[in-house]
């Protein structure tokens, strides 16, 4: 956004770059107050039930078998895998 104000001042990129933040803002206020969604305290947000590492801890999911070393055929099997389910 810098080069929208120096050196010369383009109002125009000024707007499209900087219009993005309170927009953001405004919808997201609207949407707090018209769906009446309660605010989450940071320390009771949940990032890790549900993940990926979790999972395959729990022996839930088995991505890579630990025997395996990594390798990109590897990965590219695992997609395949993915999307012929």
């Amino acid at each position: 956004g810098y080069g929208t104000i120096w050196p010369k001042f383009d109002a125009l990129g000024f707007v499209s770059t900087y219009l993005a933040l309170p927009l953001f803002v405004i919808f997201w206020l609207t949407w707090k107050y018209t769906k009446k969604t309660k605010w989450v305290k940071l320390v009771d947000v949940d990032l890790t039930t549900g993940s990926l590492l979790e999972m395959e801890r729990n022996g839930d999911i088995d991505i890579f078998p630990p025997d395996e070393p990594w390798t990109w055929k590897k990965y590219f099997r695992w997609m395949k895998r993915k999307s012929a389910e």
